[in-house]
């Protein structure tokens, strides 16, 4: 009798997307679409922001927060590292995939796209 192995099927798309060429932003907006059949609108719903304040944070027009990319994260099934890695971490580390602390005391990800 041979032994089957669990494939837990998160982890291996959690390990495609992380090895995606796509910026975090097209990662959040095709992953919403594919996997929950939600446009940016509904996702924004889902993680209790407005549309305009989503969209704001993924072009990078507004400072996102490791809370926020949480709330993303979770909503897709997937962890933080597995949206925002491969480089698309923070301006302060670019190998770091998790928020830096600003003058203010606030975590941001500036210039994440």
């Amino acid at each position: 009798m041979t032994t089957a192995t669990h494939c837990n099927p998160k982890s291996a798309l959690g390990s495609i997307v992380r090895q995606s060429p796509a910026s975090p932003a097209e990662r959040v907006k095709c992953l919403a679409r594919l996997l929950l059949g939600l446009d940016l609108g509904g996702l924004a719903v889902q993680v209790g922001r407005t549309r305009n304040h989503l969209s704001q944070v993924l072009n990078g027009s507004r400072q996102d927060s490791l809370p926020l990319r949480r709330d993303i994260a979770s909503e897709l099934g997937l962890t933080v590292d597995d949206i925002w890695s491969s480089g698309a971490g923070c301006a302060s580390d670019p190998g770091s995939s998790l928020p830096h602390s600003t003058d203010d005391g606030h975590e941001s990800c500036e210039g994440v796209r």
